[in-house]
């Protein structure tokens, strides 16, 4: 972004507290990280509540990159300048992104904590704020196995995106509550969400179908659509079902 050329490295920092989602929109994730190391590694920069925000932006590209690492340090250092500010924002979003980044390295129980701790400061800041630190707890409940819990906090988080019209989000919580149906052996609730979303042939779909079948004691089907499916074409918390419904069905057919 050539503006951020003609600023001071301040005035840089508050460009990009916000314009990292322009990247991210636009789903070019290392023009966005190309764009935030020339604003971050500026010389004479002050600890803002921009550059705060700014270092949560190059944190989420980073994780959509896989640098678990470097996500972790961005959030790290930006959650340090929030504090310094009380800045709720900027709180927020740092929390966010340590519980983000704690989901993905197995630590669920402190990325519980970061993800409460981002719903109080969001809190403040209005219902859009809340989005991202309840689905948090909600995948951090999951991931502990606390499949109760997780399926009330999904439930909320369902009924959050709808409220405030989420296309994106909306069918991930459907998806969500599908699977945490199918763990909890409520077919019926499964099948309810599941099928509210669009159809589709994409691994996710085919995903749904084993989970389904499986509850519904159809082995052989489950099995054949489980064998269709590489670990590569889900994401981390789904991986961790898929591979479950692996267990299960092989378990039932012995």
């Amino acid at each position: 972004m050539a503006a951020a050329r003609g600023l001071d490295a301040d005035g840089a920092a508050e460009l990009a507290a916000g314009a990292w989602r322009v990247w991210m929109a636009a789903r070019d994730v290392a023009g966005g990280r190309a764009f935030l190391a020339g604003v971050l590694g500026r010389p004479g920069a002050g600890r803002s509540r921009w550059r705060a925000l700014a270092l949560y932006g190059d944190g989420l590209l980073a994780y959509w990159q896989g640098e678990i690492g470097v996500s972790r340090a961005r959030n790290e250092e930006a959650l340090a300048i929030a504090e310094e500010h009380a800045d709720d924002e900027a709180l927020a979003l740092a929390h966010v992104g340590l519980s983000r980044v704690l989901l993905e390295e197995g630590d669920h129980e402190r990325a519980r904590e970061h993800a409460v701790a981002a719903r109080r400061f969001a809190a403040r800041l209005g219902t859009p704020m809340g989005q991202a630190p309840l689905h948090m707890e909600a995948q951090a409940a999951r991931a502990a196995g606390d499949y109760d819990r997780a399926a009330a906090l999904f439930g909320e988080s369902l009924a959050l995106n709808r409220r405030i019209d989420d296309p994106s989000m909306v069918p991930v919580e459907l998806q969500n509550l599908g699977l945490v149906e199918i763990r909890r052996g409520n077919l019926d609730a499964a099948e309810r969400y599941l099928g509210e979303l669009p159809p589709s042939s994409d691994p996710y779909s085919r995903l749904n179908d084993a989970a389904v079948a499986f509850r519904k004691g159809e082995l052989s089907r489950a099995g054949r659509l489980l064998s269709e499916l590489g670990d590569d074409e889900f994401a981390a918390d789904d991986r961790v079902d898929l591979e479950w419904l692996r267990k299960q069905v092989a378990c039932a057919v012995r």
